[in-house]
């Protein structure tokens, strides 16, 4: 509604600071795509490359399951993100069922994973404002003057965007570094799981980049969460993926064979009689 955007910008970065806090990032990423569709971001092209590539980088920070792909696969359809090749494919990297190595994704993506955004947002704020205490007092003019509307709303100022996401220096951002590589490895094993039946432990170690025991834990994490089906063979370590199938499904597939073999049957004997028809008037 109208003058409500000001309101609306303060109250979904209040939640995005609450969300990280409780790393809830799927939720995160939601409240980012709602600033993102606010007409002050999204008409603003020097704040909403910053915030789709925030929008997109909690969106694969969150655990999978179908919420998650289906934001996901929201995000890969939007207009802008062609914009930010590096997003777009960073994006799709995670809606392929293709293996995705940790080195070269921090080789490839490591300006995109890495940069700075906050530095982004703050050198935004200065070239609009001059300092963060001028921006007060601008603001602070318009509630007076009683100007600030949604068409003369000329920042937006988010404390969200002034954090990195990814800053090596603090706990903050080595614990996202963590969990992207968490959910890294969590897509590999799907993608392992979809094209092997069987496999050794030890093989899904090496195709995933990780140490056996943590890639036995890891793999035992997706199967308590149900995104995997999966029993290992321990005094052999071998991973069978292969689900055993219950009476009634085996029971169906059984069914649905014999249809199969009757139709096949009963189209050989029609084109059989055909033949015999075709044979006896020719002769």
């Amino acid at each position: 509604e109208e003058g409500t955007t000001d309101l609306k910008v303060r109250y979904y970065d209040l939640t995005i600071q609450y969300g990280i806090h409780e790393q809830k990032y799927l939720d995160v990423s939601r409240y980012y795509y709602q600033l993102y569709t606010t007409d002050a971001i999204s008409l603003n092209p020097n704040i909403w490359p910053d915030i789709l590539n925030r929008l997109v980088l909690f969106c694969v920070m969150a655990k999978y399951d179908n919420e998650q792909s289906d934001m996901l696969n929201r995000l890969i359809a939007l207009e802008n993100i062609d914009k930010l090749p590096q997003c777009a494919e960073f994006a799709k990297l995670f809606s392929e069922k293709k293996l995705i190595s940790w080195n070269v994704l921090l080789e490839e993506y490591q300006k995109f994973v890495f940069s700075d955004y906050s530095e982004n947002y703050k050198k935004y704020i200065e070239s609009e404002s001059g300092s963060e205490s001028q921006l007060f007092n601008k603001k602070k003019q318009n509630d007076q003057e009683g100007d600030n509307n949604d068409n003369q709303l000329e920042i937006v100022e988010l404390q969200s965007s002034k954090v990195p996401i990814f800053d090596k220096q603090t706990e903050y951002g080595k614990n996202h570094i963590s969990v992207l590589k968490n959910r890294v490895m969590e897509h590999n094993i799907r993608v392992i799981a979809l094209y092997y039946n069987r496999i050794s432990l030890k093989r899904i170690s090496e195709l995933v980049g990780m140490p056996l025991e943590e890639t036995e834990s890891k793999l035992c994490s997706l199967v308590v969460d149900g995104l995997v089906y999966a029993k290992i063979d321990r005094p052999n370590q071998i991973v069978n993926f292969l689900k055993k199938k219950t009476v009634s499904e085996s029971l169906d597939i059984w069914v649905s064979d014999v249809n199969n073999l009757l139709g096949l049957v009963e189209k050989t004997t029609h084109l059989i009689e055909k033949e015999n028809i075709l044979y006896k008037i020719s002769h």
